[in-house]
């Protein structure tokens, strides 16, 4: 049977409250607490699985208790009473990850669904069939808050998600940024999710797709290693004669003006296969860009000037990075500028492309005119220096 511990100094009060709720003794028992220091012991001694708590108590008050549930007892959710109701305490309890919020006098009927929203949120239910970054675009794709405890084996770990962003992840030894990406991957992993999400303050400012392409090169790097660095990227690259060269870009068209560049002659390109064969070096960025919120198209060449990868990009875009890029990079060196981090280019209907070179990778991407681009950039950037063909 469910629990729930009402936490209240006042003794009246708290009687009250506990007879009120005897008509639903055939869903939930009750415990009850004078304080946070009380309430922390028996949580110590039983499973609860919802907390009622008053904000002013002496000892240790509301905010006080919820601080530390929100490090030892994160899954455990929470209805806080107070009678002083202002927006200045409600954006302090949100910011503490309180789940719900009520006014004294207490209305039963608002309470009791309350309790019930409560009691559902703190379900868990598990997940399988579904691959972990699979199931975390969905979560950023359906806006979703909640909670997700992660198993491999030993390892343990947890992932908020507020409204589809990742705000927080923890393992044994890690947080944050660090934390997400190694238990992004995992693999196999074992998924339990809860609808609610005890953080509200964001550690984590990468965006999703970041963290899912960087454990992907991660997770690929490992896998490389424990197979004694055979079959890596570059061996594959030469053993593979034909696949993942959609095109050649003639060099003498690096030299073109932006004007002429667009219109290539058929005869510069070499035939593609119908289905080019992506380098597995690259093929987790080239996923997780495509599914990117704001971008419309995608190509990524290497330093030469193949085409290695395209996405819903006009097949003239890539010669035209490589030249613009050419040029740029030429300009910057006669004028003794640092060489460019990043190119923006705006378009006449108010799309975006932006360009990001890296030693061996250069990426074009086709943005709508409400992207981010400077985030993106910012973002991305690390990703795309690290890539190695």
């Amino acid at each position: 049977m469910k629990k729930i511990l009402i936490v209240d100094d006042e003794n009246n009060f708290l009687l009250s409250l506990e007879d009120g709720l005897k008509e639903f003794s055939d869903s939930f028992a009750i415990a009850t607490a004078h304080n946070g220091i009380e309430a922390l012991a028996v949580i110590a001694q039983e499973e609860v699985d919802l907390v009622i708590t008053d904000i002013k108590m002496p000892d240790m008050d509301g905010f006080e208790l919820l601080a530390q549930l929100s490090i030892v007892h994160a899954d455990i959710p929470v209805i806080v009473m107070t009678a002083f109701g202002s927006s200045e305490i409600e954006e302090r309890l949100d910011t503490m990850g309180a789940f719900q919020y009520i006014e004294k006098p207490i209305d039963f009927d608002v309470l009791i669904e309350k309790v019930k929203e409560g009691l559902a949120a703190g379900e868990k239910g598990h997940i399988s069939g579904v691959s972990l970054s699979s199931f975390m675009q969905l979560l950023s794709l359906d806006k979703k808050t909640c909670t997700l405890h992660v198993s491999s084996g030993p390892q343990v770990g947890t992932l908020f998600f507020l409204n589809g962003d990742l705000l927080n992840a923890f393992t044994d030894t890690l947080q944050g940024q660090e934390a997400a990406l190694e238990i992004t991957c995992w693999d196999p992993v074992e998924i339990t999710i809860q609808q609610l999400c005890r953080q509200r303050q964001r550690v984590i400012e990468a965006p999703l797709g970041f963290i899912l392409i960087e454990s992907a090169r991660l997770k690929d790097e490992r896998q490389e290693h424990a197979a004694g660095g055979k079959g890596g990227a570059a061996e594959k690259k030469k053993t593979s004669p034909g696949k993942g060269v959609a095109r050649e870009i003639d060099p003498a068209t690096l030299a073109q003006s932006p004007q002429t560049a667009t219109e290539i002659d058929p005869a510069s390109l070499v035939s593609a296969p119908e289905e080019p064969a992506i380098l597995p070096t690259i093929a987790p960025m080239f996923e997780a860009l495509k599914s990117m919120e704001g971008v419309t198209g995608l190509t990524i060449l290497d330093r030469d000037g193949l085409l290695l990868a395209e996405y819903k990009n006009d097949q003239a875009v890539g010669p035209y990075i490589a030249m613009l890029l050419s040029e740029t990079e030429k300009l910057n060196v006669d004028l003794g500028i640092s060489v460019p981090q990043s190119l923006v280019v705006n378009k006449r209907m108010g799309s975006k492309m932006l360009i990001l070179p890296g030693p061996q990778v250069i990426v074009g991407l086709e943005l709508s005119s409400d992207a981010s681009v400077g985030s993106l950039a910012e973002s991305l950037r690390p990703m795309v220096q690290r890539v190695s063909l």
